[in-house]
């Protein structure tokens, strides 16, 4: 969607070290595109009010909503949830029209 992101993953590690991997490494690269392209006013609103962190900027929100997925049922339920939000949003007709989902993927849709 707009403003957030919905992963599922087979889990390497905990589901913590993911999150913090997925946070980590997608909020140094768009931190960096913003400093590198000079779009302060968009830095800006990524600014700690309080400077008590040893970094600058935040992309994320600090909440973890994250659970564990125990069946096939339940994976293929919240893929389904996943991929009709854009449409349930009005943003598309069809999951498949989301630009970012991997709804394409799922039907074999180039």
């Amino acid at each position: 969607m707009i403003d957030y992101l919905h992963v599922l993953t087979s889990r390497p590690t905990t589901t913590s070290n993911v999150l913090r991997v997925l946070k980590g490494l997608t909020a140094r690269r768009v931190i960096n595109y913003l400093k590198e392209n000079n779009y302060s006013s968009a830095l800006k609103k990524l600014e700690h009010q309080k400077h008590d962190r040893n970094y600058r900027y935040s992309l994320w929100q600090t909440e973890k909503n994250v659970f564990e997925i125990y069946s096939e049922t339940m994976f293929i339920e919240k893929l389904n949830y996943i991929h009709q939000n854009p449409v349930r949003a009005g943003l598309v007709n069809r999951a498949t029209d989301w630009r970012w989902s991997s709804s394409r993927n799922w039907k074999g849709v180039q």
